[in-house]
């Protein structure tokens, strides 16, 4: 029997269609969620009059993005000032869409070639 030809379309297992939508589905929950963050700061104080005592600024703020922070903000400076502009990083944005597009890539890969190679062990 000749082999068939070759698919004019770019073509996808089913199984390796619904793995990807939950990766993907994964990835906007972990981009969307609103994650809690600390800095916490340790400063010496440059003044002879005073003690050399180590001082601790602590400040909160809510992330949104995975892996890098794409979007953050204070949740006490938008209790006093509702309409504060939310600042977006491009760059940590374009980072973002890089990894979720190499993670998705990769799923792809390691699934077809799993169905690739458990298809040529049954022919042989």
């Amino acid at each position: 029997m000749p082999p068939p030809p070759p698919h004019r379309h770019f073509q996808i297992h089913l199984s390796t269609a619904i793995v990807l939508m939950f990766v993907a589905g994964g990835l906007i929950w972990a981009n969307v969620r609103e994650k809690p963050s600390v800095i916490v700061e340790n400063e010496m104080p440059s003044s002879p009059l005073r003690k050399k005592r180590k001082y601790t600024y602590i400040s909160y703020f809510n992330c949104r993005g995975w892996p890098c922070c794409v979007t953050s903000n204070n949740p006490l400076v938008k209790l006093w000032q509702p309409d504060t502009e939310v600042k977006i990083n491009y760059l940590n944005a374009g980072l973002d869409v890089a990894t979720a597009a190499l993670l998705l890539f990769l799923v792809w890969f390691i699934l077809e070639s799993l169905i690739r190679r458990r298809a040529a062990q049954k022919e042989s």
